[in-house]
């Protein structure tokens, strides 16, 4: 079977030496901006991994023309940044055919709804279905472009849904065969909402702005959560999972999630962080200009919105929004790109959303 991987960073390597080793054909590409990756990749024929998957694996293709990879593809993964979701929709939109399967990994927060409606299909158009997970399966960084290392491959506690929802099994029915540990969800509510990294990354980062503006070495986890961050993030933490109630959707706490993966010591939100073994050596950012701002504050927006429309109050995330647009001198609610309206989530009832979607 031909599996198409698009994106060509830490997790696209992991889920393409992946795929590989399961034996499927496996077809990379990505934007030429992002030439490194998938050069050394096509010179190589492949790539190496290190950690918790070992070895070398073939890769069919790895290039720059989305013809070649997403063309006949059974299925194709997105294994990028959240903001590019839509631009990879636009670039594979003239090469999508009825019956492909398209998964955005992870989903990012309803990655699957800007990914389905940038390709050009109803959500409930059932002739493509597009699906998300909740997470990335692992936690990978590159060696270098063509060799990743996998300290954290999920044990558990990794979840996938499509739309349309009843399309859900079929795509989990492939996906299995590589992640053993992966389980469908009840809904994309389930796997956007389960997204946690919108409560760590910049509670994290607020917390020690002073040694990532002065490129201090420090590991991210391990060096930079303290009782007092652990309370930061476990008060958005708390929000976060009282807007899944209010859709009538379960979502786990972030501890209690790591835990199942594999990432955390014990379920709480100090030292499960400080001494996790999923977490080892994963070094801090050296620049405040990064996703773990500008995404997951985008992200914390979307929350906060839809907290308004739930009636959930979001003081812990509302602060941390005004934080984040004093530290990077920008105003995250003004920019941000998703929200109930823009996706569409206001046109239901809170009691349909978990049915419908």
């Amino acid at each position: 079977m031909k599996i198409g991987i698009l994106g060509s960073g830490n997790g696209a390597h992991a889920v393409a030496f992946d795929f590989a080793r399961a034996g499927y054909d496996v077809y990379m590409g990505d934007f030429p901006q992002f030439h490194a990756g998938v050069a050394a990749i096509s010179e190589q024929g492949g790539i190496y991994a290190e950690g918790e998957m070992q070895g070398f694996q073939k890769v069919a293709y790895a290039g720059h023309d989305f013809e070649t990879v997403v063309k006949d593809a059974e299925m194709v993964l997105i294994v990028a940044t959240a903001n590019a979701a839509v631009p990879m929709a636009e670039a594979c939109r003239p090469y999508v055919h009825p019956g492909q399967i398209f998964v955005v990994c992870p989903g990012s927060c309803f990655g699957v709804i800007e990914f389905k409606r940038a390709l050009g299909y109803e959500l409930t158009d059932p002739s493509v279905i597009v699906a998300e997970t909740s997470t990335l399966p692992y936690a990978a960084r590159l060696v270098k472009p063509g060799t990743v290392t996998i300290p954290n491959r999920l044990k558990g506690g990794l979840f996938v849904a499509a739309l349309p929802k009843n399309a859900t099994e079929e795509v989990f029915r492939i996906l299995s065969t590589v992640y053993e540990a992966m389980r469908p969800a009840s809904s994309i509510l389930q796997t956007s909402l389960q997204n946690g990294n919108p409560a760590i990354h910049p509670a994290i980062m607020l917390s020690n702005l002073a040694r990532v503006e002065n490129r201090e070495a420090w590991q991210f986890y391990h060096d930079g959560v303290t009782l007092g961050v652990g309370r930061i993030i476990e008060a958005v933490d708390k929000e976060r999972i009282a807007i899944g109630a209010a859709c009538g959707v379960q979502i786990l706490d972030d501890p209690t999630l790591g835990l199942m993966q594999g990432y955390m010591y014990d379920a709480t939100y100090d030292v499960g962080y400080i001494k996790s073994p999923g977490f080892a050596g994963i070094m801090a950012p050296t620049t405040a200009d990064h996703r773990y701002f500008d995404e997951d504050g985008n992200n914390l927006c979307l929350w906060e919105d839809m907290g308004k429309a739930l009636g959930i109050k979001t003081t812990a995330i509302t602060t941390v929004i005004n934080m984040c647009s004093i530290v990077r001198a920008k105003d995250y609610r003004a920019l941000m790109t998703k929200s109930m309206k823009s996706l569409g989530l206001d046109q239901f009832e809170p009691s349909e959303l978990g049915t419908i979607l």
